[in-house]
């Protein structure tokens, strides 16, 4: 997003001042903006890819939502590792069947 951003708000201070001065805005620079939509969209439909709806299309929304769901996703990962082995637990060999408790 950064890097289509950059483009984007040079394309929008030289769009401004043509306007100002009476002028159309370039077509080179309208594209550029046009590309910051598109870039936008992207993301939102990465975000909607993994799991994560309804974040403003802000860059400042866009990242602290990426660092969430990083975190969550990691957070995930450290709680199944105890699971994993968890599956590698066995009786003894000749250890008595379990019974079940009484209910």
């Amino acid at each position: 997003m950064e890097s289509a951003l950059a483009p984007a708000r040079q394309a929008v201070e030289r769009a401004l001042g043509a306007i100002a001065d009476g002028r159309p805005a370039r077509e080179e620079d309208l594209a550029s903006l046009s590309a910051l939509g598109a870039a936008f969209d992207t993301a939102d439909a990465v975000f909607r890819a993994a799991g994560v709806k309804d974040v403003p299309r802000c860059l400042e929304d866009l990242t602290h939502a990426a660092r969430a769901h990083r975190a969550a996703r990691e957070r995930d990962l450290q709680a199944r590792e105890p699971l994993r082995e968890l599956l590698t637990v066995s009786a003894s060999p000749g250890s008595p069947p379990c019974r079940r408790a009484a209910s």
